[in-house]
């Protein structure tokens, strides 16, 4: 196969896949007929997956990749009543893993969206489960259309892969139902390899419950870290550049227009530091004995740093905001340090929950 070159097309036209789909749905047990379509259909897939794969390792991205085994699409068919089988964007499927976070995740969708649109002179389609997951489940989907059919590749953080391989073999042992928001077969039972400090059992709709609690941690901690490096990243450095910024001209008079944009600034910086102070920022003050004691001397400092007065001249706001650029940026570092830390220790407890699911510790 070409570098580029595309796969054959399916067998069967869509249409004929779609009702190939419903009669297997329909059919206890399917038609001999109509599994060895599928097979052949299956086979095609590959193909295509396969040559997915190709052009995954030419933009230098490792990657997992499968076709749906024919008793988890037959499932799949009669558990979601009308789904179209030659809708099924994830039949065929890729998995990459981003070592980072959010913004390393950002950067490797972007890259597979450009080769991919170029490859197949066909838009792709993301699906973003970052913010709304599924029911605890993040990754972002690049849906991408060789010989127009859609194949699916997730992008994953190693936290995110983590967490899913933990829920998919717990999945294959209690039941494929946690998979979709279900509880566990029999939740109620001790999950054997699991206990409290106490010793105590702990049920297997506890251990679900937790892990999407965990989910949710991971979600909190990859957010907060985009969060702070867009903000370093954007927030503007320079007099004139806060100028541009609010005013979107470039300067006219430079004390009048300085004037102009204080009560802007001042309001900006305050809405800006806001989300660092939510991620624990006051704390790093001195004499913070407390997050509520803090957040007073926070203000204060605020207060003391961008006043409510009215600028005497353009000099006041450029001595303004140079003061308050080293505080950002300290607070801004020290947050960036501890979201790192705090996600390399979460990614070290996923690691070794991981390897002892796999390893059948929990039951």
């Amino acid at each position: 196969m070409a570098e580029y070159g595309l796969p054959v097309p399916l067998p069967i036209s869509k249409k004929q896949l779609s009702k190939l789909g419903d009669r297997i749905a329909a059919g206890d047990p399917p038609a001999k007929e109509d599994l060895a379509q599928l097979k052949e259909v299956l086979r095609a897939y590959q193909a295509i997956l396969d040559a997915v794969e190709e052009q995954l390792v030419a933009i230098d991205l490792v990657a997992a990749a499968r076709v749906k085994t024919r008793s988890v699409l037959i499932e799949k068919l009669r558990r979601e009543k009308g789904m179209e089988l030659a809708r099924v964007q994830d039949m065929a499927g890729a998995r990459t893993i981003v070592d980072g976070g959010w913004v390393d995740q950002d950067a490797v969708v972007a890259r597979i969206v450009s080769h991919f649109e170029s490859w197949t002179s066909r838009s792709s389609r993301i699906v973003d489960r970052r913010v709304r997951p599924s029911r605890g489940y993040r990754a972002v989907h690049v849906i991408v259309f060789p010989e127009g059919v859609p194949v699916e590749i997730q992008v994953r953080t190693e936290l995110q892969n983590y967490w899913a391989q933990i829920v998919e073999r717990l999945a294959d042992r209690w039941g494929r139902g946690i998979r979709y928001g279900g509880d566990p077969d029999d939740g109620h039972l001790p999950a054997e390899g699991v206990a409290r400090r106490d010793g105590s059992p702990v049920s297997r709709r506890r251990v679900i419950g937790d892990l999407r609690e965990v989910s949710d941690e991971i979600a909190q901690l990859e957010a907060s870290e985009r969060e702070l490096i867009s903000y370093q990243a954007n927030r503007p450095k320079s007099l004139e550049d806060w100028i541009a910024e609010i005013l979107q001209r470039e300067v006219a008079d430079l004390d009048a227009d300085a004037r102009i944009i204080y009560p802007r600034f001042r309001m900006l910086f305050k809405r800006l530091i806001t989300p660092i102070m939510r991620h624990g920022g006051s704390r790093l003050l001195k004499g913070g004995r407390s997050l509520r004691h803090a957040r007073r001397l926070a203000g204060r400092m605020i207060r003391r740093t961008v006043p409510d007065v009215e600028p005497p001249d353009a000099d006041f706001v450029r001595v303004k905001i140079r003061t308050c650029d080293p505080f950002v940026d300290d607070v801004t570092d020290e947050l960036r340090s501890r979201l790192q830390r705090r996600q390399d220790t979460l990614r070290l407890r996923l690691q070794r929950l991981a390897d002892y699911v796999e390893r059948g510790g929990i039951r």
